[in-house]
């Protein structure tokens, strides 16, 4: 009885010791500067240098090239996963394609706070600026929620209300919280599709082309 009881604890020692000597599968799926994104038995975790995870896995160093871990006391060197990254593709690039006028701006039809409104493309404009009228039918109260300011024009002093606009979109580029002026009155009489829009976009001119690509 004794015997085989000696016997059962051996295997079961060996088996432990099998167990907790064995391997994980480990593969690096995001590299950065002191971080890691490692799968460890097809679990994700975040590694950072100099810290023990999972498993006792160790990340020694990392960059946007490698990351060095320590696996049961022993170094190795992992480049970016292939299986991963032939999962993943790159997002599609949104993109609207503008054609000049003949009075030589760029006009674009899109929408604020999902109301179908006329642009016209200004890069000289810090924000978008935007009537009283097109400001009430996009359902901007400016008045209550803007803060007023005098802003000079060519021939006049106006009064503004600054605002934080929803959103406003052309084609399929959207942008939220976008800052805005809105001028009391029927000026302008088209809105200014002004900087706090654009610096969203990448704005490329061939010929008589305009092309608004969305950054990500």
């Amino acid at each position: 009885m004794s015997k085989r009881i000696l016997t059962l604890s051996l295997l079961a020692g060996i088996s432990y010791s099998l167990f907790c000597s064995a391997e994980p599968q480990v593969s690096v799926v995001g590299l950065f500067s002191g971080k890691a994104v490692v799968n460890i038995d097809g679990k994700r975790y975040i590694l950072k240098q100099g810290k023990t995870g999972p498993k006792g896995i160790k990340l020694i160093s990392a960059n946007a090239s490698e990351a060095v871990l320590e696996i049961n006391g022993k170094t190795r060197t992992f480049g970016l996963s292939r299986d991963y990254s032939s999962q993943y593709s790159a997002p599609k690039k949104v993109t609207v394609t503008l054609n000049r006028s003949s009075d030589g701006h760029y006009y674009a039809y899109g929408a604020i706070n999902g109301v179908p409104t006329k642009f016209l493309v200004d890069t000289g404009a810090t924000s978008v600026a935007m009537n009283s009228i097109v400001a009430k039918a996009a359902g901007v109260n400016y008045i209550a929620d803007g803060t007023p300011i005098n802003t000079a024009t060519a021939s006049d002093i106006v009064k503004t209300f600054k605002v934080k606009l929803q959103s406003v979109s052309i084609g399929g580029i959207k942008v939220n919280n976008v800052e805005a002026g809105v001028h009391e009155g029927r000026m302008p009489d088209i809105t200014l599709l002004g900087m706090s829009f654009l610096r969203h976009v990448k704005m490329i001119e061939e010929g008589n082309v305009l092309t608004l690509e969305q950054k990500y």
